[in-house]
């Protein structure tokens, strides 16, 4: 948009002494917008007015909604190229990812389990040598009850 603005100034420059400023969005986005009564070339196309403005399209802009146009449909693909590239690049590597995220979760609640014991009152588990596993609690409390 400002290459816009500074091209309508630089080239209208000379021909229009008076306060230019720039409106509008979407179809609108070229509007030139001047005081009431400013004499402007013949070229110009009157888009719109209010109270103590006028809005105009000068001569070039159909050509320049066409160049911004394409632009931004060369943007949009280099973008969704430049997506469709990093998410391969990410899923050529599955498996090192899907390690990673199983072992922050379990780090996740190691650490979880680790800043509640410090914080209440908990015991300390006894490990013993046995050919049958089991769990045996006495007088425990549940960390979420």
């Amino acid at each position: 948009k400002q290459w816009y603005q500074r091209r309508v100034r630089g080239k209208y420059k000379k021909e229009m002494q008076c306060p230019m400023s720039f409106w509008g969005a979407n179809k609108n986005r070229f509007t030139v917008e001047v005081p009431t009564g400013t004499k402007m070339p013949k070229s110009w196309e009157v888009q719109s007015q209010r109270k103590g403005f006028v809005r105009y399209f000068f001569p070039e802009t159909p050509k320049l909604k066409v160049e911004l146009a394409e632009a931004e449909i060369r943007k949009d693909e280099a973008v969704k190229d430049t997506m469709r590239v990093l998410f391969q690049r990410f899923s050529s590597h599955y498996d090192m990812w899907a390690k990673a995220v199983k072992r922050s979760a379990v780090l996740d609640v190691l650490l979880s389990l680790s800043q509640y014991s410090a914080a209440y009152d908990t015991c300390r588990p006894t490990l013993t040598n046995s050919s049958k596993p089991f769990v045996e609690i006495e007088s425990g409390n549940h960390p979420t009850l």
